[in-house]
């Protein structure tokens, strides 16, 4: 994708962005409307911006070439799996908070003015505990609040969407963890168990003090290789100009005439398993 047309994506998904939470805070303040339905869409609307905010930055890692085309939305692997467990966790804790507060909280109701006979209905009706009265400034009414108790019913609805709701944010922030654990266990064994195979070393002869000689070694794995060197009695030389490619090695070698003649061990050094030694031997006259 060209540049410029990615930071044109990007800019318009900003503006877009920022012209629907302004939209949805007008909103939710000019319709005053209970916390009861304003929280959902809150909760829908964040969720909403988050997916726009992961495709511009899929855009932007486009841009740079970054993109995994085998993973959501071209991202680096597990990024969406994350946000999906941390999504929850907010979730879970808006609603914890939101229910404690709902339950814990007493809501008053004015039932305006009324004269003592409708006073004393309504204690008898609803309770004295549930009927706040305070006498008029002229003495012939009362102004009078219902309580309004908590549902038995509710209350018990809130306790299992919250055990609803937590067990399900515990079972995908484990998955998550526990298939991000699962997947680096994989790669360890596989990466052990995928060792550098050496099948042929050309040339095999040296003269000492013959100066610089190039040097291949064909086989496969050899892609993690970074080093080599050659051992005899408790001696090591190294090489110099090593490149390693998956079937190929290719290094050079400037032995002094002062060296110890003989037949030397190749021994390779693997980025990931270390010092690995080989079959293959060179002969330095």
């Amino acid at each position: 994708m060209p540049k410029h047309l990615s930071t044109i994506l990007l800019t318009c998904a900003g503006i877009v962005v920022v012209l629907l939470m302004g939209a949805a805070v007008y909103f939710l303040r000019a319709s005053n409307i209970s916390a009861v339905v304003g929280l959902p869409m809150l909760s829908i609307g964040a969720v909403v911006v988050l997916v726009i905010l992961l495709c511009s930055m899929a855009v932007v890692f486009a841009s740079f070439d970054l993109q995994d085309k085998t993973q959501a939305l071209a991202l680096p692997e597990g990024s969406i799996r994350a946000v999906i467990a941390l999504m929850l966790i907010v979730l879970f804790a808006i609603l914890s908070i939101y229910l404690y507060g709902s339950l814990a909280t007493v809501q008053m109701i004015s039932l305006g003015v009324v004269d003592v006979s409708a006073r004393e209905t309504l204690v008898k009706t609803y309770g004295d505990a549930n009927i706040i009265s305070a006498a008029t400034a002229d003495g012939k009414g009362f102004n009078v609040w219902f309580r309004q108790a908590t549902s038995q019913d509710g209350v018990d609805f809130a306790k299992q969407l919250l055990v609803l709701v937590g067990t399900l944010v515990t079972s995908i922030s484990s998955f998550y963890f526990g298939s991000k654990t699962a997947i680096q266990a994989s790669e360890r064994s596989t990466t052990t168990a995928a060792s550098p195979v050496i099948e042929k070393l050309s040339p095999t002869i040296y003269t000492r003090g013959a100066g610089v000689q190039d040097f291949t070694i064909q086989g496969s794995g050899l892609d993690r290789i970074t080093g080599l060197k050659l051992s005899l009695s408790g001696k090591q030389i190294a090489a110099t100009g090593v490149k390693a490619t998956a079937d190929q090695i290719r290094f050079k070698l400037d032995i002094p005439a002062t060296q110890d003649a003989g037949v030397w061990s190749v021994t390779l050094i693997d980025s990931k398993l270390g010092e690995q030694a080989t079959s293959q031997f060179l002969t330095v006259n």
